[in-house]
Parts: C-alpha cells; structure tokens; sequence
C-alpha cells in the first residue's frame, strides 16, 4: 500500500525537508535508553488502540523513534487495511480488493519491528507540521528491557524511511529479505526450490536448497489401489499481496490433484514474510474422514538441500547433541530420536561458521495425527522430484496418524527464523522461542 504512494511521498517529504524536518534532527529531549534486546518480533498494533489517529488519511501518519540523545528519526513501518468484515486488504496481484473506508480506521494494523525501536523521548514535543501522537512502548516480559516508538498524524505526508526489508518480485515467485532470499519453483509452485543467506543473516548469498518437497502415500481400502503424490500434484494459484517496508503477505490458492483428475477443495493460504523470518502454514481440506477411503496414509514435509550445505549440523530438541550433514548417514544420525519435537536448528558448524535456521511447528489443537522428525542424508539416495540428485540434509516432519483426520480443513504453521550466530548448547534459541511463548508486552499512551 505504502510503495504504491511512493512519489506522492517524496514530493511531500521534500517540502518538510524545506521546512528542517531532517532525519535525526527533528527533536531532541533527555532520552531513557533502550534496553530491549529483541530484534526479530513483529509489532501488529490494531487501529482501535490509536484512537487518536483514526479517521486520518493512511499516508499522513508517520513513525519515529528516538537516539540515545533524544534526536528522532523516522523508522521502517506499514499499515495494512482491514475491510468492514475483518478481512485483509491485498493492494496488488489479480485478485486485489479495495477497503470502502481508505482512512485510518480500527481494525487496521500498524506494523514495526521490535529492532527499530528506540530511546524513551521524556519530554516529547511533535515534529513540525505533527498533530496528535501516540507514544508506543515495547516491554519484553522475560527481562524488563524496554524501548519506545512514536507515531505522529501530519498536516500532509511525513518523509519515509528508506529501509525496505522485503519485497516480492512482479511474478510473485521470489521474496527479497535483508537477512535471506527464497524462491518458488516454478513446476512445483506450492514451495520453495531456493534459499539464500545475506551477510546479515549469515551466508554468503549461495543457494543451499534444492527444494521443499511434499510426499504423500496411501491405499484405497476398497480397491487396494495405491496412491503416491508429491509437490508436483499440488497447483497453486497467487491471487494477491501485500508489500510495505516491514513486511510482504502472499496469498494463494493451493489444491492437491487426490484421484485421476479429481483436485481437493481450494485453500487459501497467507504467507508471511519479515526481515529475518517467515511464517508457511499448510492448509489441508479434507473432503471426506480419511479412514473411511484411505489406509496406510503417510504424508511428508521436508527441505532437501544441495552440496552447498555439507558441513551444516542438525540439533533438535530431542537430540540436543548436533549431528553433521555431509551426505552420508553416520552412526549418530541413524540413531536419531524421531520422537515429535519442539524446535530444530540446521546450521552452520565450523569455528567461524554463521547462519542458520530455527524451525517451530504447530498444529491445529485437537488434531491427534502428529509430526515426528524426518531425517535422511544420503547423498547416494535418488528421490525425484530434484534439481540435484540424492538427500543432502532431507530434513523435516513425517505426519503420522493422518487416517485419523476428519472431513474438515485441518492447519499446521511452521515458523522460520534467521538466527545467525547461533551456537548449540548456548540457550540462545529462547530469545526466538520467546517471540510466540512470551510475546513483547505493548502499552499504548
């Protein structure tokens, strides 16, 4: 929404730069210091929770924080529009909807990141051309760190900041973020066939991703025909999406080919992609109880990796112990605990080594069919669907009691996040842990 007023921005921005409204020169007071060490979180605050701010137009609101001396500076942020019935409002892409009320209301989201937080400006006085303002504090519930942002409406469109931390190319296969790069393969468009590590995020920019691939078996009770499908069986349609500084949603509409010609029901599904993670729910529609047609029903989720992840380690939190990918199962990794398991990390391993990936995986409460660890890395291994022969580092869920499921739509999230200096043993996972299980505690003054 914000990119797609670019020009009407920086012709406002340059008559407040006339005026003296100048990144980090706007306004200086005694500042209380940030303490908050998290960085990676989102911050989603609702319109309703600045009611000082609503009914005012979209591009005239602006967000700062604030230097240790007190000198604030705008910040990356977005809004992203909800229409009457709660629904997002997707500005770009074939499906693209409009809100009836383009101002500032309610249940629209104002968003941020944790990382661009500032100082606590004590004695506040508004930008010139700023009217009504709202104070932003972020506390963390675990330490007490805290940091502040300020949001301002404007006589006419505040200047932006020129941080973008990610973006989504025009044919919708390839996100841009500043701590990775992923893209969709274009045979199999429901995953990834690429991933990449900035400097940021610690890699070098190489792809160490073959693909994501989906495996799923079963038999016909009646008939006893066997049924055997893969990411390929799956078509996937974008529909539409959001793209702002701070972070990009892509919405497509997934359906799995089931028998001959026969697709599943359509699910619409919403990724969501920030600076240094990302969030890739799987939606499965069942038509039918699966136990009353299938038997033997297996179903697979897993990264298959390339030669350019040799030397990466695996840990879980069921093997705490890391084990090294090099494309040869070695006695430690057929020994691996395939128990289900609360987080895992794929790495880097060598003294100097960064980058890497902590993973979460959640699924619908009440669903009894569980995900226990797949792990295979045999580089000897053929397993097509691949851009490169063999299974360096397969690694992800095997779903289990899937003939439990019943007709309905049934959803498990996984949770990506970019932890570039990552070390094992060090208990440096509970900071992204604490994202979901102790969540940023927001005041609104």
């Amino acid at each position: 929404m914000m990119k797609a007023a670019a020009k009407k921005i920086k012709v406002a921005a340059a008559l407040f730069l006339a005026a003296g409204i100048i990144a980090g020169v706007a306004v200086r007071a005694t500042a209380a210091p940030r303490t908050l060490k998290r960085e990676t979180d989102p911050v989603i605050i609702s319109g309703a929770d600045l009611p000082s701010l609503l009914g005012m137009p979209i591009d005239r609101i602006g967000a700062f924080a604030a230097d240790p001396s007190g000198s604030l500076a705008q910040i990356p942020f977005q809004i992203d529009e909800r229409d009457s019935s709660g629904a997002l409002v997707f500005p770009f892409g074939p499906k693209k909807n409009k809100d009836s009320d383009t101002s500032f209301d309610a249940n629209d989201e104002l968003i941020f990141m944790a990382r661009d937080a500032g100082a606590s400006a004590v004695k506040l006085a508004p930008p010139p051309g700023a009217g009504r303002t709202h104070e932003i504090a972020l506390r963390d519930p675990v330490d007490g760190g805290a940091a502040w942002v300020y949001v301002f409406a404007f006589d006419a469109a505040p200047p932006r900041s020129d941080v973008d931390y990610v973006s989504m190319s025009s044919d919708g296969l390839r996100i841009t973020a500043r701590n990775y790069s992923t893209s969709f393969c274009k045979d199999a468009p429901i995953g990834f066939c690429r991933l990449s590590l900035s400097e940021k995020g610690g890699g070098n920019g190489a792809n160490y991703m073959d693909r994501l691939k989906v495996r799923a078996t079963a038999k016909l009770r009646v008939v006893g025909a066997k049924m055997n499908k893969n990411e390929s069986s799956f078509t996937s349609e974008i529909l539409a999406w959001i793209d702002g500084p701070a972070r990009v949603i892509r919405r497509t509409n997934n359906k799995m080919i089931l028998f001959w010609k026969i697709p599943t029901p359509g699910s619409v599904i919403d990724n969501v992609y920030y600076a240094d993670s990302f969030i890739y729910p799987t939606e499965v529609d069942v038509p039918f109880d699966i136990g009353s047609l299938l038997e033997e029903f297996n179903f697979r989720v897993y990264t298959d990796h390339n030669k350019n992840a040799k030397g990466k380690i695996f840990l879980n939190t069921e093997n705490p112990e890391p084990v090294k990918i090099d494309g040869e199962m070695s006695a430690a990794e057929k020994k691996l605990d395939l128990s289900p398991y609360e987080w895992m990390f794929i790495g880097g391993a060598a003294p100097g080594a960064r980058g890497g990936w902590i993973n979460r995986l959640f699924f619908d409460e009440g669903i009894k069919a569980k995900p226990y660890l797949f792990y295979m890395d045999d580089a000897s291994k053929p397993d097509p669907p691949e851009s490169e022969r063999g299974m360096i580092g397969a690694i992800g869920y095997d779903v289990r009691y899937m003939e439990t499921l019943t007709k309905g739509v049934w959803k498990l999230t996984s949770h990506m996040y970019n932890a570039p200096d990552f070390k094992p043993g060090s208990g440096g996972e509970k900071i992204y842990l604490d994202i979901l299980d102790n969540p940023i505690k927001v005041v609104v003054k």
